[in-house]
């Protein structure tokens, strides 16, 4: 069985959480401490204009992250089952199941959209960082890639 990459599942995951939690920490180190932010290359911190836009970035993001971290699963793919980790959840499907599997463009590495008919949530999963992309569209090499690509072919998914 082939599983996904949990470095970024988690990154996925988490990644906009981070960033946003960031923005606000650059800001509040900002305004305590005015001489360790540089902006264009004078340490002054950074005004109220570019305060309010690094707290609105990342307001932005924090929510972000709230709204499609339960979009994301570990997925583990064999020739014939499709096993789903899903908030605690363990689904257990056949390739005969799938409803829907397509491949998120403009996303590195390459992310996934899964419905199987036994469960009622669509899930996206990664991949190995395996890819050959141009303009923002890519193809994905990795071994999984492959088996998902064998088996769109095999069922017309």
């Amino acid at each position: 069985m082939l599983s996904n990459n949990k470095f970024y599942y988690r990154f996925f995951k988490y990644g906009l959480l981070g960033a946003g939690l960031f923005m606000w920490l650059v800001t509040a180190v900002s305004y305590f401490f005015p001489e360790m932010v540089s902006v264009n290359g004078s340490a002054t911190g950074l005004g109220i204009v570019g305060s309010v836009s690094c707290v609105s970035i990342g307001l932005i993001l924090i929510i972000s992250f709230f709204l499609i971290k339960n979009n994301f699963a570990e997925i583990e793919l064999g020739n014939q089952v499709i096993r789903i980790k899903h908030n605690s959840v363990v689904v257990e499907g056949t390739w005969l199941e799938v409803e829907t599997l397509s491949q998120i463009q403009f996303v590195f590495p390459p992310l996934y959209r899964l419905k199987i008919k036994n469960y009622d949530k669509v899930v996206w999963f990664n991949t190995e960082p395996e890819f050959v992309g141009v303009n923002g569209f890519n193809v994905d090499t990795s071994e999984m890639g492959y088996l998902i690509q064998k088996k769109q072919k095999e069922l017309s998914l």
